[in-house]
């Protein structure tokens, strides 16, 4: 019976996985098609679409600062040890995250690791090479 719910497990969490690149890959699109849209609304005589896009790009920011929690979330939970600031930035990388983005990305990784652990989802311990990283906080 135990087998089934691993089973079961195992498969949602490859599911999440997918989905959760399938969505940064489409938040990416959509801040570019976002911000093509405004440059093009500046250079047309149509003022009403750049304040419009405006709107848009400022709600895309902070679904792209929830999406950013997300992935930091996700990674850290793919890692069996405890990851550093720096790890979770390069594996963010890698998902496809665009450092560019922000002026200090790691200040950035580094202020949502502390209000993850502040609501519990996370917390620091000591990884197999001795420094201090941020782990999932297990409920059992």
């Amino acid at each position: 019976m135990d087998e089934v719910y691993t089973k079961a497990l195992e498969n949602a969490r490859k599911e999440l996985d997918a989905l959760v690149q399938e969505r940064a890959q489409l938040d990416q699109r959509i801040s570019k098609l976002a911000k093509t849209i405004e440059g093009l609304a500046s250079l047309s005589d149509d003022p009403d679409v750049s304040t419009e896009t405006k709107t848009k790009l400022l709600d895309l920011e902070l679904s792209e600062a929830m999406g950013l929690t997300q992935a930091i979330r996700h990674v850290i939970g793919a890692s069996f040890f405890a990851m550093t600031p720096p790890e979770i930035r390069d594996a963010l990388v890698e998902e496809g995250f665009d450092p560019a983005k922000y002026s200090n990305m790691l200040t950035v990784i580094h202020n949502t690791l502390l209000r993850l652990e502040r609501q519990g989802e996370i917390h620091r311990e000591q990884n197999l090479r001795g420094a201090r990283g941020w782990a999932l906080t297990r409920t059992q």
